[in-house]
């Protein structure tokens, strides 16, 4: 059953987390450990819980990027002393690795792109060796990953190559756009900026007969499809009515996406409506089974001179509410996302607002073509994991730009001396304990048996709409 009220979901998660945790070995499976902390979020069908499932099976880089609630418990049961001075937080993406960097809109329009951190679904505000130890973790299951095989010096490089950009973005005064103007990665991903013809070009890609195209096939014949969009007829749904209403509601009190809406009335919005689809984006490990949904509008209602889709991201608390009890930084947790992202870039993303509807709260961002995300495949060899540490590290350490001179003076002690010696020992057990949980993982029958029905559902899908 849905539950709507956050607080009451997260209380209930909670204990459920802490009695999976605190449960002897021989009752705790990592399963168990996974659906406490997400089960309240997600639902329960193939779509939902069964399909994060599946996606974490896909290795242990994408078991790392899904299962953070272990993480946080795991550090705070090693450094208690970390959480318990709240004068020592500080504002933080808190989930930083590849995927998580990226080019990103500074007006919702479109055609000016800057480059930093994206995604701020678990931004929050943690003690200040938080991110830089996630970023360490990341680059050690990276490297696994692409079967990169180190040495003890090796590892110390890349560790000091992601230590001297962060440093770097911390201290010099440079946005990330600034330090990685040069960098080849970035470069790319910038290119299709401006472009404005592309917006209309991706609409008659994703639609047939102005109706959603339901399956999005795989890059290579004969695999998987990438995403699917299931048509939303079920209870737990919104309708168009109730999208409408949110719609509204958000381009009454925030500005930022104004500008893509000549409509912005409820009626005018629902009319414009022309259709709408729960977004399974089969490649996605750590928001699977979130609902997403795409909505399609006409033309009439907006300003970019084509039909033009909105995208909806459902919003939970974060890993660290979830998992450590940390205070969010706004009691939306969609509005939380929208201010932390705001305060974390520079230029400030400009196309991210947040709507109310069917009772939870939503991310709402412009569909579009022009960003991209970075791109872990990229990684090849040693030295590929040199330039991804420094990626990493400016990315992070420029996203607290704006932030006040005693938070970067902390977050710039953490990746130097000892402090940083101790995040690479913590680094190192943690990665251990990443490799014995995901071998569970991928060995419990009950996971097998979710992947199973979760990879039917979508191919019975695909069959159905393909």
């Amino acid at each position: 059953m849905r539950i709507s009220c956050h607080c009451v979901v997260l209380v209930a998660g909670l204990l459920a987390a802490g009695e999976a945790l605190g449960a002897p070995p021989a009752e705790r499976t990592v399963l168990g450990d996974l659906r406490a902390a997400y089960g309240p979020y997600v639902r329960e069908d193939a779509f939902g819980f069964a399909a994060k499932v599946s996606a974490m099976r896909g290795g242990a880089y994408k078991f790392w990027r899904g299962s953070k609630d272990d993480f946080f418990v795991w550090v705070k049961g090693q450094r208690p002393g970390w959480f318990t001075d709240a004068g020592t937080f500080v504002l933080q993406h808190a989930d930083v690795h590849l995927g998580n960097t990226g080019s990103y809109l500074t007006e919702a329009r479109g055609g000016t792109l800057a480059y930093g951190l994206v995604d701020f679904d678990d931004s929050a505000s943690v003690p200040a060796g938080i991110e830089a130890l996630e970023c360490l973790i990341t680059l050690r299951e990276l490297a696994a990953d692409k079967f990169i095989v180190q040495t003890r010096e090796q590892a110390a490089a890349v560790d000091g190559a992601f230590a001297g950009a962060y440093r770097e973005g911390l201290t010099s005064g440079k946005t990330a756009n600034e330090l990685l103007r040069d960098d080849p990665w970035v470069s790319e991903a910038m290119k299709k900026g401006g472009k404005a013809k592309a917006y209309g070009k991706m609409v008659e890609k994703m639609t047939s007969g102005g109706k959603f195209v339901a399956v999005k096939a795989g890059e290579m014949e004969g695999a998987p499809p990438k995403e699917i969009l299931v048509p939303m007829t079920g209870a737990d749904d919104p309708t168009a009515g109730e999208v409408a209403a949110g719609l509204a509601g958000m381009l009454a009190e925030q500005p930022a996406l104004r500008g893509l809406f000549s409509v912005r009335s409820a009626a005018g919005l629902q009319g414009a409506i022309k259709d709408m689809g729960r977004r399974v984006h089969l490649t996605s490990a750590g928001s699977q089974g979130q609902e997403k949904y795409l909505v399609l509008l006409d033309k009439s209602a907006g300003t970019l001179g084509s039909d033009f889709v909105i995208y909806l991201k459902r919003e939970i608390p974060t890993a660290a509410e979830r998992a450590v009890g940390v205070k969010p930084t706004a009691a939306n947790p969609a509005e939380r996302l929208v201010r932390d992202a705001w305060a974390l870039t520079d230029p400030a993303v400009g196309d991210y607002g947040w709507a109310r509807v069917h009772g939870e709260d939503f991310l709402v961002t412009l569909h579009e073509p022009w960003t991209e995300d970075g791109d872990p495949d990229v990684v090849g060899t040693e030295a590929d994991l040199v330039h991804a540490a420094r990626v990493l590290g400016a990315c992070a350490g420029a996203s607290h730009g704006r932030a006040g001179a005693a938070a970067r003076e902390a977050l710039a002690g953490c990746c130097a001396g000892e402090r940083f010696e101790e995040l690479r020992g913590l680094a190192d057990g943690y990665a251990g304990r990443l490799k014995e949980r995901f071998a569970a993982f991928v060995g419990d029958p009950a996971v097998t048996a979710l992947a199973e029905e979760a990879r039917e559902a979508v191919e019975a899908f695909a069959r159905a709409h393909g």
